[in-house]
């Protein structure tokens, strides 16, 4: 970790496709009230000054193997 002083105005990690769902009504069409900044898992990132906008870092669950019957379904994400 570099230890930048660097900071974002807000924050919000989504870990649940109801995070997912509750952030995007609760934006609606308004994206570009702010700036947004989208973190994937993995993202490295060096802000070299403050972001004024709202970082939304998005924190893969991984994936799941499902069994219905005989179908089988790879979940990722």
């Amino acid at each position: 970790t570099l230890k930048l002083p660097a900071t974002a105005r807000f924050l919000i990690t989504l870990k649940t496709l109801s995070d997912y769902q509750l952030f995007a009504q609760a934006l609606g069409p308004d994206l570009n009230i702010i700036p947004i900044l989208f973190l994937g898992g993995g993202s490295n990132l060096v802000l070299e000054k403050d972001f004024p906008g709202l970082v939304v870092e998005i924190q893969n669950p991984g994936r799941n193997l499902i069994k219905q019957g005989d179908s089988k379904i790879a979940q990722f994400g």
